[in-house]
């Protein structure tokens, strides 16, 4: 069987990579919101977001999934779900560079 440890381990790796990118503030890169998958590292994923103006947050949400490999069973697609809460548009700081704050 898989160890949730394998699988917890690559769905940190890919939020980790994912919000990076966002934050980085290249959303375009994800293909957000067009039903698209892209590769994420070794992983596709589909993106999209939410504009909250009210409150002026967005809210990227993606799902795919991430084949792992058992020696029982060979690979075993496992579904991933992750979201990332993010005030809109990102500031910008002296350099011209994205700056990003927690949306709480």
């Amino acid at each position: 069987m898989l160890g949730c440890g394998r699988l917890a381990h690559e769905e940190i790796l890919l939020e980790e990579r994912v919000v990076q990118i966002i934050t980085a503030g290249d959303l375009q890169t994800l293909k957000p919101t067009s039903s698209r998958s892209v590769a994420v590292g070794d992983h596709h994923i589909c993106v999209t977001f939410l504009n909250d103006l009210t409150f002026g947050y967005r809210v990227s949400e993606w799902h795919g999934l991430i084949l792992l490999y058992d020696d029982e069973n060979g690979y075993v697609p496992e579904h991933v779900y992750g979201n990332f809460f993010y005030f809109w548009p990102l500031p910008k700081n002296s350099n011209g560079l994205c700056e990003w704050r927690w949306a709480l």
